[in-house]
């Protein structure tokens, strides 16, 4: 087997580098034939680009053997002129040669296409697996806020616990038996969510009967929510509890400044 090895030399003078013309290297190394010889060196070859007059005039000359329309509409096609030259084949054996080459090439970019494709397979599970942490993580964080919520309503109560009502918990009482009002009004939001309920069962229903595909939760997901519901389901009452000691100490107030009055 063969190997092409590429050789550059920069020449440095005084802290000044320059580099050596392919050519004069050339001759140089044709001058060591002998020992590059006994190192194994079989050929030397000057790597030089052409320049624009050897472009233009290998072009306007067409090679033997080729019709000059054919020359020229092989110009024409060229895809990159800048960096590709017609070459053309003459024969059979330039052509299998011809299809090898590109045969290879094809199967080195099929095998880059299929490593790029087992990459963006990965990254993909990847990001599947970063989605469904941080919606853990997003479901955790909301029930350590409605903990929070909760041990906050229990501290306020008992901060609260022989203080009179402020003009601030009676806006917020206000505040909430609007909503509680709202909530219980049929053709409001309870009735959407009953509408929106019959839907969800009907469509359920429909699926079982045509055979459809059925979800199910895991256990521990439905676990889960159970404590999310149940720590919701706490602190409403933790909520409703608290407006009703204020609603009796309410009374209370409103009944000594009755008595106070008929004094």
């Amino acid at each position: 087997d063969s190997t092409e090895v590429v050789v550059t030399v920069t020449e440095n003078n005084n802290g000044q580098t320059r580099k050596i013309p392919a050519q004069d290297l050339h001759t140089f190394l044709n001058t060591q034939a002998t020992q590059l010889k006994n190192m194994g060196v079989e050929m030397v070859i000057p790597k030089l680009s052409f320049s624009k007059s050897d472009v233009a005039q290998y072009l306007d000359s067409p090679p033997s053997g080729i019709d000059a329309r054919l020359w020229k509409q092989a110009i024409a096609d060229n895809p990159s002129p800048t960096t590709l030259l017609p070459v053309p084949l003459v024969g059979f054996k330039s052509l299998q040669t011809r299809i090898t080459a590109q045969e290879t090439q094809n199967k080195a970019h099929c095998g880059r296409l299929d490593t790029l494709a087992q990459d963006i397979e990965n990254l993909n599970k990847k990001q599947a697996d970063t989605v469904a942490a941080l919606t853990e993580a997003k479901r955790k964080q909301l029930e350590l806020a409605h903990r929070v919520l909760r041990v906050l309503v229990k501290q306020e109560i008992t901060r609260k616990t022989g203080f009179t009502i402020s003009c601030e918990e009676e806006q917020l009482r206000g505040q909430l038996e609007g909503l509680a009002g709202e909530l219980a009004t049929p053709t409001q939001f309870k009735g959407r969510l009953n509408e929106l309920l019959s839907q969800v069962r009907l469509q359920s229903q429909a699926s079982v009967l045509a055979g459809g595909e059925k979800y199910t939760l895991d256990q521990y997901a439905v676990q889960d929510i159970k404590s999310v519901l149940k720590d919701q389901q706490e602190g409403i009452q933790a909520l409703v509890q608290c407006v009703k000691e204020d609603v009796k100490d309410l009374e209370v107030i409103m009944t000594g400044l009755g008595t106070e009055n008929s004094k």
